[in-house]
Order: structure tokens, then sequence, then C-alpha cells
């Protein structure tokens, strides 16, 4: 996929017009709650952004499933994004940082798990937003320097954006926002690029987000 479909691909100017229309859209509606279906809009509208940008036959080599040798790495980036986390939070308390819990932990516990049922589909709503912004950059880097520094340039963009969309629900706490949920989110890209799709970072996140609220859970 990024060495493959990338590279080669031209983008029209509609379309890159399109590209901050299709994320804005998504994250006005799940954070506006339209219809009252907010989980839904990122996953919806992002994957008819990434399906219009690219077309559909590069749109289902997105989502191949990873193959059976490839959940070794996978699960190696879970830890290594929960090893990035605890290091963060470390390094914040060491400055003296605040942290803002996630209002899911504000629940009592039967709600949180009827909102188990259905955070999946706002985590990969997550990983394609952050798509939608990685990928047009590592397709317009990549014409302009090495394959490597593109692939980086695109991940740290993307995973600073990411954080920033968090701003909000961590009450503006740049450090907590960017830095603990933003780029400790890094690994989930490395397992797009090493699966060669991007199931590969959604089932990461997903497994990391459940581990870490059911963690939250027992020792609650």
């Amino acid at each position: 996929m990024f060495e493959e479909i990338l590279p080669n691909q031209k983008i029209r100017l509609w379309q890159w017009m399109a590209i901050p229309i299709f994320v804005a859209v998504g994250y006005l509606g799940l954070v506006l709650n339209w219809f009252g279906v907010s989980f839904l809009w990122l996953p919806v509208i992002e994957s008819i952004g990434l399906f219009v940008v690219y077309g559909w036959k590069n749109f289902k080599r997105f989502f191949k499933f990873p193959k059976a040798t490839d959940f070794g790495y996978i699960f190696k980036m879970i830890f290594l994004a929960f090893g990035l986390a605890i290091l963060a939070v470390i390094i914040g308390r060491i400055l003296g940082l605040n942290f803002n819990a996630n209002p899911i932990f504000n629940y009592d516990k039967r709600a949180i798990l009827i909102n188990l049922l259905f955070i999946w589909i706002s985590l990969l709503g997550e990983e394609l937003i952050v798509a939608m912004v990685a990928l047009p950059i590592y397709g317009v880097a990549v014409k302009r320097t090495s394959t490597k520094n593109a692939w980086w340039i695109a991940l740290l963009v993307s995973s600073v954006f990411f954080g920033a969309l968090h701003l909000p629900t961590y009450g503006w706490n740049f450090y907590h926002a960017i830095v603990v949920i933003g780029l400790t989110r890094i690994p989930f890209s490395m397992a797009w690029k090493k699966t060669d799709s991007l199931m590969g970072g959604i089932l990461a996140h997903i497994i990391y987000d459940y581990g870490l609220i059911l963690f939250v859970l027992l020792v609650r």
C-alpha cells in the first residue's frame, strides 16, 4: 500500500479540497452528536472520504485483513503504545503536570460495559480520520524525500493532529492531548505499514483501548 498505491496516486484539486471537508464533517458529527449517532460519523464519513480520494480498488486494499504472521507485530505495537503512554505520564508527573481522566471513566461500571459494545466503532473512526490526514501527506512527501522520511513526516503530523482533536475531551490540557494521547498512538500507524493495511492499526487501537478500559475497571 505505502510503496505501491500512495506514491503513484494522483489526487486532483477537487479531491484535495474535499479532504478537509470530510475530516471536518466527520469530527463535527462526532462532537455535536448529529442525529444522535455521534459514534457513526467518523467511520462513515472518513470511509467515504478514502473511497472518494483513492477509488474503490485501493479502498479495498486499505482494509485487507492482516496475515496470521502479522499479529505478533501488532501485539508488539500494542505493548509499545502502553509503554510510551506510561513513560509520557511519568515524565508529565516529573514536570508537575496534571492529567484529566477520560470521561468514560466517570460512568458507573454498568454504563462502561454497555459502552464497550460500541466503542470499537468509534476507534475505527479514529484510525480512519488519522488516515485521511496521513495518507495524502505521505503521498506528497514521498515524491520529495526518501520513503522513510516521508513516512515519519506523515506519522508525526497525523499523530499530533489526532492529539489535537482530543483537546476538548481533556480540558485543553495540551500535554495530555498531544503527547499522552497523540504521540503514543504512533505504534498504531507503524502497524499500518508493517501489515500493509489500515486494519493492522485499527486492530491494535481497538485491543489497546479495550485492554486499558478493562484494566481500569478491574482496578476500580
